[in-house]
């Protein structure tokens, strides 16, 4: 009976201790929801990202093969190439696209290279952004496409 007073201190230091150990507790599963939605936009914008990516590849194979079966009996092979290049990616430029790809082209950013038959054009600087929320993603690249009279061979991006 003389000693109740420290009773009451050992109790409030388990209540506090309980109060803490709930408040972490509460914490912890906060911070796991946020990360669970950061996981999911981090996740949609790498899908996104990559999805846009393949469909601008897919444009500019279209756009190569257009260019070459409109002057494939040319004379002048490369340059009349090189100007429908230019004016077709002009077309498929649009304002608030996620990628410089066609501006680089339209403004005739490449270099066009030929040995035995096979073409190489070059475009360095190009780039896709993409974003969700606030979180974005930018892949620069160089486009390389290798083709010939007749055909597409290749689109490929070299990293760098």
């Amino acid at each position: 009976m003389l000693n109740r007073r420290a009773h009451i201190g050992t109790l409030l230091m388990v209540l506090g201790t309980l109060v803490l150990v709930v408040t972490g507790l509460v914490s912890f599963h906060k911070f796991n929801l946020n990360s669970d939605s950061l996981q999911k936009n981090f996740r949609e914008i790498t899908s996104d990202s990559l999805t846009n990516h393949r469909i601008y590849l897919l444009g500019i194979k279209e756009i190569f093969s257009e260019a070459i079966s409109k002057n494939k009996d040319s004379f002048d092979f490369e340059n009349d190439f090189k100007n429908s290049i230019i004016v077709l990616a002009k077309e498929k430029r649009v304002s608030g696209q996620d990628t410089n790809i066609y501006a680089e082209l339209a403004l005739g950013h490449f270099t066009l290279t030929s040995q035995n038959g096979k073409y190489n054009l070059l475009a360095s600087s190009v780039s896709d952004k993409n974003s969700v929320e606030y979180n974005s993603i930018k892949y620069a690249y160089s486009l390389e496409v290798v083709f010939t009279k007749d055909k597409v061979l290749s689109v490929n991006t070299l990293s760098g």
